[in-house]
């Protein structure tokens, strides 16, 4: 990849991906991780509701899993906690 000769040989349009599957910030994650699970892909833009030509962010398979796994743990602390004080 370090050729001068290679850097024209392919160029992003031959590439790229032109029906981009997208979230909104309104979306749930379970909705997200289906779609990135279906498509066998790693991330999805978010959009804007009112312009879905408009990317806000870039969602993570390992965001959305980071996300869970944090919820989890603070459930499991506040029933150890509920259970303790009873």
């Amino acid at each position: 990849m370090y050729e001068k000769e290679l850097h024209k040989l392919v160029i992003v349009k031959d590439i790229a991906v032109e029906e981009v599957l997208t979230v909104t910030l309104e979306d749930n994650l379970n909705a997200a991780l289906k779609k990135m699970t279906e498509a066998e892909i790693r991330e999805l833009p978010v959009v804007s509701k009112e312009d879905p030509q408009k990317i806000i962010s870039m969602l993570s398979r390992k965001d959305i899993i980071r996300t869970y796994h944090e919820q989890i743990e603070r459930i499991k602390k506040g029933r150890f906690k509920q259970s303790v004080r009873t």
